[in-house]
């Protein structure tokens, strides 16, 4: 079996692309045999987990900005208060994508707060409550009446990718933390002196 040098993961010795981070594989990786436990190195735990924080910190931006922008179109044709809630949403998923951002910075220059303050699950499940509540909220607001298909549609939608961004932020940045926690606390308790 091979690993692969950007995550660490275990990949198929005749694999292209690693399924866990998706990067290419390098095929002069060194074999190892099947019953060898090589630990992942820390640098490649950190950089791979700085990656995907990155990633996600850009999508909550780009999320969050694009919910305010199609707020503040839509605010001269669907009801003011009804944008309000896309304006909100849109402001909470920009400040957690600065919030990603920063803590990304502070991992990388201490790796201690990776299983404290990165693996918290309560960023997506704050997001994707407040996503589904005003979704709710709009929808029994926003008059089909006043407003055109498509505008409904966009407005609706806007919320949507918020829920996918939740989803991106379990699957890649706390699934790849679970996935790897042996590693992650031999690192901590190593900075740490245990």
């Amino acid at each position: 079996m091979k690993y692969c040098t950007h995550c660490g993961k275990e990949v198929n010795d005749n694999a292209v692309i690693c399924t866990g981070c998706g990067c290419p594989i390098n095929q002069t990786v060194q074999q190892t045999a099947v019953n060898s436990n090589s630990p992942i190195s820390t640098n490649q735990l950190v950089s791979s987990l700085s990656q995907k924080l990155l990633i996600g910190g850009i999508i909550w931006v780009v999320i969050g900005t694009l919910q305010l922008i199609i707020a503040f179109y839509l605010t001269r044709t669907i009801e003011y208060y009804c944008c309000q809630y896309l304006m909100f949403v849109g402001l909470a998923n920009l400040l957690f994508g600065i919030v990603d951002l920063a803590n990304n910075k502070i991992m990388l220059a201490d790796h201690t707060v990776i299983l404290s303050k990165i693996n918290s699950i309560a960023q997506p499940i704050i997001s994707l409550v407040y996503t589904i509540v005003f979704i709710f909220y709009a929808y029994l607001g926003l008059p089909s009446y006043n407003t055109f298909y498509e505008e409904r549609v966009i407005f609706y939608l806007s919320f949507v990718i918020g829920i996918i961004g939740s989803i991106y932020y379990f699957v890649a940045i706390i699934g790849y933390i679970n996935s790897n926690k042996t590693e992650f606390k031999r690192t901590v308790s190593k900075i740490k002196g245990e």
